[in-house]
């Protein structure tokens, strides 16, 4: 199994993402969106992780599973509901960045296709790897 490698390995510099909207075609959000979602559960089942740790987990994936329950058709839900709702990171003062978008641009970084319907296990890996090593948070 392939892994995206560590932002820092890149010299990421995550400014920039604060302040973008995503590139990527709408419909890819859910699919990463899924993804995150399955990995915080995976994450939050862990034998032997500490019992806050593990309810950060759980919440991370209730709010995720809701967001990917969405209507992404019509109108209600634009990316700014994705950036309010999902795990974000800090940035700088004030300025913050989704998982979500910065799983989705890394996949589509590295030129992997986006599964349509079904649960790729790189994908996942990948949001394991994010939900791990950043320092993220919910919005309150």
């Amino acid at each position: 199994m392939t892994s995206l490698p560590p932002l820092g390995n890149h010299g990421a510099d995550l400014q920039p993402l604060a302040v973008s909207r995503p590139s990527l075609p709408r419909g890819e959000f859910p699919c990463v969106i899924r993804h995150l979602a399955y990995a915080s559960g995976e994450l939050a089942r862990l034998p032997d992780l500490d019992p806050a740790a593990a309810a950060r987990y759980r919440e991370a994936e209730a709010v995720l599973r809701s967001l990917a329950d969405d209507e992404w058709q019509g109108p209600g839900l634009e990316w700014g509901g994705v950036q309010g709702r999902s795990p974000v990171v800090v940035v700088g003062p004030g300025r913050v960045v989704s998982l979500a978008d910065l799983l989705a641009r890394a996949w589509n970084h590295h030129g992997r296709r986006f599964p349509n319907r079904s649960i790729d296990p790189e994908l996942v890996e990948a949001a394991r790897q994010l939900l791990q090593e950043l320092a993220w948070h919910l919005p309150a």
